[in-house]
């Protein structure tokens, strides 16, 4: 009889561990929190450019915002997306198509929502390609008489300027306007030929990571 009262002690014990450990393991979770964030720039460059926004969260891919989708966080205030995390410290970038990126640091409170109001000039033209060592190059005419104009970089075409720029932003392409290309860290021969004109122009530019570089003509 005696062993069987302390087999029971001994299970009860055992029981009691368990439950423990559950609770300690529950407690050493870390609790989640969100950010609701909030655009504030203008249609063209929130609609042509930077949408479709790929959201990186401690350099993973979270998700992917798209225009026209809001939302409400937990404190009911209006917001265009709600970021989940643990809580604690974490790196943020949000990064455009073009390659052009806004990047932070953030801190996510657990059980509660902290607020971020995010300006369109953040989004830096001296950085692009979120997440690689390459440098962006923004070739442009500013000249008028302009004919066609190939651009050589390295010795390699690279493509034809055919018309001066209407929006000369740095690293986002604009259908022969502009030309953009992404290279390797380094310092790379240039040329650009006005066919029509007989006009040549040549130098060198030197390419840094996460960089973007306008050269006019």
């Amino acid at each position: 009889m005696k062993q069987y009262f302390l087999l029971s002690i001994l299970i009860s014990l055992i029981l009691l561990g368990c439950e423990k450990g559950k609770e300690n393991s529950t407690e050493s979770q870390p609790s989640k929190g969100k950010m609701g964030v909030v655009f504030n720039g203008s249609d063209y460059f929130f609609h042509v450019i930077a949408v479709p926004l790929s959201i990186y969260i401690d350099h993973q891919l979270k998700t992917v915002w798209n225009a026209n989708t809001t939302t409400k966080d937990c404190y009911g205030r209006q917001v265009d997306f709600l970021i989940e995390a643990e809580n604690g410290n974490h790196t943020f970038a949000f990064v455009s198509p073009d390659g052009h990126f806004v990047d932070g640091n953030m801190t996510i409170v657990a059980d509660k929502c902290t607020y971020m109001i995010l300006n369109e000039d953040q989004f830096s033209t001296a950085k692009t390609n979120y997440g690689t060592d390459k440098g962006r190059l923004t070739f442009i005419r500013t000249r008028l008489p302009m004919g066609n104009t190939p651009v050589y970089v390295n010795n390699n075409l690279i493509g034809t300027l055919v018309d001066p720029p209407f929006h000369a932003l740095c690293g986002v392409a604009n259908n022969g306007r502009n030309l953009v290309v992404d290279l390797s860290p380094g310092t790379y021969p240039y040329k650009a030929v006005d066919l029509v004109n007989n006009i040549q122009w040549t130098g060198n530019v030197t390419v840094s990571p996460n960089s973007c570089t306008v050269i006019k003509f």
